[in-house]
């Protein structure tokens, strides 16, 4: 018996539901949006990032996926790829003791599931102080200048996780592709 026809028995009233949800999928699963080549310059100069991942909702934390875990995972990919991790006290003591230089890498995941099927929406940001251009006595705090947002996907917590890794992998492609020679510090 195959999965389909397994979903099918177990939970009949979910059927219509997920045929629904699969056709949505389907249609929408090509859009997402990766930063560009002038995302990309943005992170030039940035010596390194912080990781603020949102809690999980409840739906998530049942299907044993957790915020910490997700933040771990992806400051591992980062120091495993050369990029310097910041880690000490809250996302707001973060903000608050930043440089402009500072970079902060924000995930944010929300999780929903029709019957044993978990899908995701995903937000994935590096966000930055920036100033107006037209006043630069006007600076923002907290602009996304590179990344990565994905309309919806299914799949296994180890496919979210996978998700997460890959892209925390272009992000690094991408700040490596404007900082080649300044090593590690």
């Amino acid at each position: 018996m195959n999965m389909r026809e397994q979903i099918w028995r177990r939970h009949p009233r979910y059927a219509n539901q997920l045929v629904t949800l699969v056709a949505v999928a389907i249609v929408i699963a090509s859009q997402h949006a990766f930063a560009s080549d002038i995302d990309n310059q943005t992170l030039k100069g940035l010596p390194g990032f912080y990781v603020a991942v949102e809690e999980v909702n409840e739906i998530g934390r049942n299907a044993g996926i957790q915020a910490e875990t997700l933040a771990r995972d992806v400051e591992l990919r980062l120091e495993s790829q050369g990029a310097r991790v910041y880690r000490t006290g809250s996302v707001l003591a973060r903000l608050a003791e930043s440089s402009p230089t500072t970079g902060f890498v924000y995930l944010n995941v929300n999780i929903g599931a029709v019957g044993p099927v978990l899908c995701w929406a995903l937000q994935f940001q590096v966000l930055q102080a920036s100033r107006l251009v037209r006043d630069p006595s006007i600076m923002q705090p907290t602009a996304a200048t590179w990344g990565y947002a994905n309309i919806l996907h299914c799949g296994t917590k180890a496919e979210l996780r996978s998700k997460v890794l890959d892209i925390t992998d272009e992000l690094v492609t991408a700040w490596r592709s404007v900082n080649e020679s300044k090593p590690k510090e």
